[in-house]
């Protein structure tokens, strides 16, 4: 696929994703003798989450449907729930 028939959405992940590899392979390849698939590992997690985030925010502000919801953002309240020594009575 050539770079011309990218939008500059696509170009701007594309970049993204390969800043996540490379950020990976430098982990892999400095990781010690016998810990290199947890380094990895590790490294793909941090890196290439915060890639899929990114791109998940980019494609939720690019489409207004996405927002009829309400904002993700919003704080959820957790209803109280009474503590266990004052649920039950205590037997005489």
């Amino acid at each position: 696929m050539s770079n011309e028939h990218y939008t500059e959405e696509e170009r701007l992940l594309a970049e993204r994703a390969v800043a996540a590899y490379r950020e990976a392979r430098r982990a892999m390849e400095s990781a010690r003798h016998g810990e290199g698939l947890a380094v990895t590992e590790s490294a793909v997690l941090t890196h290439g989450g915060e890639f899929l985030k990114q791109m998940m925010q980019q494609l939720m502000s690019a489409h207004s449907e996405a927002q009829k919801g309400g904002s993700a953002a919003d704080p959820v309240r957790a209803e109280k729930r009474p503590r266990s020594n004052t649920t039950h009575p205590k037997p005489s």
